[in-house]
């Protein structure tokens, strides 16, 4: 065996070994960031979940505070009006909740629906929150306020100027 044989096949086997330790430190990086990425996402899950509680427990007194001013149970005005301001926010937490979902999906795959041998019940029931209020919230609301329009005939809403010389048609 030659001297130069010698040092090619340590040469290989030392650029063979350090390639080994560089793919178990990159490992070491992958399954910190994935150990992280455990902890975290559940917590940001359930700080969005007790902010979506938050919200849902203000609209219902605010719902309860409207139905209570034409029967003098409260002061009008002393809330603004926030039927807009809750629409937003609960469009904005259900595409929260839907990207999560679609994340978890993407990732576990089959997982999803099956871990330890059997049926994960709660991620089904997960999916079936998030779809249902995603259908109530695009597709019900839409027909009802279509609906609303042809029953009541309502007219699209007239042209007006600000000059008060011109009249409206």
């Amino acid at each position: 065996m030659t001297p130069q044989s010698t040092r090619s096949r340590k040469g290989k086997k030392s650029a063979l070994a350090k390639l080994q330790s560089l793919q178990d430190e990159l490992r070491e990086v992958n399954d910190d960031s994935l150990i992280n990425a455990k902890k975290v996402m559940p917590l940001v899950e359930k700080i969005a979940i007790s902010v979506n509680i938050i919200v849902l427990w203000l609209q219902l007194q605010y719902e309860g505070h409207k139905a209570g001013v034409p029967h003098d149970f409260a002061d009008p005005g002393v809330w603004p009006a926030l039927d807009t301001a809750f629409d937003y926010i609960e469009h904005v937490f259900n595409i929260l909740f839907l990207l999560e979902l679609t994340f978890r999906l993407f990732v576990l795959r089959r997982k999803f629906f099956y871990q330890a041998g059997s049926v994960d019940k709660f991620n089904i029931f997960d999916l079936i929150v998030v779809l249902a209020t995603s259908f109530d919230l695009y597709i019900v609301k839409a027909l009802a306020q279509q609906l609303e329009d042809e029953l009541y005939d309502v007219p699209p809403a007239p042209y007006h100027t600000c000059d008060p010389n011109v009249a409206s048609p």
